[in-house]
């Protein structure tokens, strides 16, 4: 129930209108701005998100980079290998693609010719003891039944 010892004035002013609705307008700002009380919050980490992506796309293209020179410095390598070329012709091979190395392989293997020689082998294939403590262990006990 409304006082009854207020009386009703009316308001004729704007200042007096201002003064009577400005708390009312106050408490609807505040509901207004309440869901986005956050907005700051958001634009930051949206603004870390964006450096991070940017980050990781210059990270993942500089690996592509050195996954592509790896892959070419393989296939130089293997083709040299296959002409009969030295090892370390292998990165004088040009071109991009396995055909045009290849095929400047080809060039390269008829000014200097092959001088490729088949590399001994790494470990004797007639040596038929097992390797490791195993192998030297029956060293050990053939030596001693001499």
């Amino acid at each position: 129930m409304p006082d009854e010892s207020k009386e009703f004035t009316p308001i004729t002013t704007q200042e007096a209108f201002d003064a009577a609705s400005a708390p009312r307008l106050q408490r609807e700002r505040a509901t207004a701005i309440k869901p986005y009380a956050d907005y700051d919050d958001i634009k930051r980490e949206r603004d870390t998100l964006r450096t991070d992506k940017d980050n990781l796309a210059a990270q993942l293209a500089d690996a592509n980079g050195k996954i592509k020179r790896y892959e070419t410095a393989s296939v130089k390598t293997r083709i040299a290998h296959d002409k009969g070329l030295p090892y370390e012709m292998a990165d004088r091979l040009a071109g991009e693609t396995e055909e045009e190395i290849s095929a400047d392989a080809d060039r390269l293997v008829k000014i200097i010719g092959a001088t490729h020689e088949p590399a001994p082998p790494l470990a004797d294939p007639e040596m038929k003891r097992p390797g490791g403590l195993e192998g030297h262990l029956q060293d050990l006990a053939n030596r001693l039944n001499m």
